[in-house]
C-alpha cells in the first residue's frame, strides 16, 4: 500500500477532568455565606490550576446555581479561563430538583459532556432544604440512574439549617460529606474538597474510567435491582467509556 502522511495524523481529542458546582444560592445565603463560598469556589479554581502540568489534563468546570430561578451560571470551560469568575448572588427559595435535572441533563449530553471527559465529580453545596416539588424523584434518577450514578459526588452542608440527610444521601460515600459549621469554615471545607477532587483526578489519571469502582448508591433512596436489571445495566455500560 502506498504510503499517504494523512494516515499519520495526531489526535486531537481532549482529555480532561470535569467538575460541575451545585450551589444553593437562595435567599438564605445572602451575605457573609455567599461571598465565602464565592471566595473558595475561586481557590478552588486556582488551585486546580496551580496543580496541574503543562503535560497534565486541565480541569473543565461547569457551574450551576439554584436559588430564584435555576441558572447555568457557567457552562464547561477550563479552570485558568476562570479567573475574573461571576460572582453569585442570593435570592428565593432552593429548587433543588430543577438543579439535579438540568445538572444530569448537560451530563448525560454525550456533546455537552464527551466520554472521552474523566468524570465528572458533581459538588452539591446547600444551607437548607429543598422545596420544589419532585425533587426526591430528581435525587433519585441521579444518583441511581445513567451516567450520573457512576460518578463522584461530594456534598457540602453549610450551617445547621442544612437538611443533612438529603446531603449525606447525594454523596457517593460518607467521606465525602462534609459540613461547615458557619460560613467562616467555608473555605477550609472547601479545601478538603478539592483534595477529594484531585485524588479522584489522579486516581482516573493513572487507572483510567474502565476501572474505576462504582460509587455506592443510598440505601435509602435506591430500589431493590433484580439480577435481570443488573445484567442489562452492565451491558448498557460496557457501550460507555465510563463504566
Amino acid at each position: 500500500m502506498a504510503f499517504n502522511p494523512a494516515n499519520y495524523q495526531v489526535s486531537t481529542k481532549e482529555r480532561c477532568m470535569s467538575v460541575v458546582l451545585l450551589l444553593d444560592v437562595s435567599y438564605s445565603m445572602d451575605g457573609e455565606k455567599i461571598d465565602r463560598l464565592y471566595d473558595a469556589v475561586t481557590e478552588m479554581l486556582g488551585t486546580f490550576v496551580a496543580h496541574t502540568r503543562s503535560d497534565e489534563m486541565p480541569y473543565k468546570v461547569a457551574i450551576i446555581t439554584f436559588g430564584q430561578t435555576v441558572d447555568c451560571h457557567t457552562r464547561y470551560t477550563d479552570a485558568k479561563l476562570l479567573s475574573n469568575l461571576p460572582r453569585f448572588y442570593a435570592n428565593g427559595s432552593t429548587p433543588l430538583g430543577t438543579a439535579l435535572r438540568m445538572a444530569k441533563g448537560m451530563i448525560e449530553d454525550r456533546e455537552e459532556t464527551p466520554t472521552r471527559w474523566y468524570g465528572p465529580t458533581t459538588i452539591l453545596v446547600s444551607d437548607g432544604y429543598p422545596n420544589d416539588s419532585g425533587w426526591e424523584v430528581a435525587m433519585h434518577d441521579f444518583i441511581n440512574n445513567g451516567r450520573t450514578s457512576r460518578r463522584q459526588r461530594i456534598s457540602v452542608a453549610i450551617g445547621n439549617d442544612a437538611d443533612e440527610e438529603m446531603l449525606k444521601s447525594f454523596a457517593s460515600n460518607a467521606e465525602l460529606f462534609f459540613k461547615a459549621d458557619d460560613a467562616s469554615k467555608i473555605a477550609d471545607i472547601f479545601e478538603k474538597v478539592t483534595r477529594s477532587v484531585e485524588a479522584e483526578r489522579q486516581h482516573l489519571t493513572n487507572s483510567g474510567p474502565a476501572s474505576m469502582p462504582k460509587p455506592q448508591t443510598s440505601s435509602k433512596l435506591a430500589p431493590r435491582i433484580s439480577r435481570r436489571d443488573t445484567v442489562k445495566k452492565n451491558l448498557e455500560e460496557d457501550d460507555d467509556d465510563w463504566n
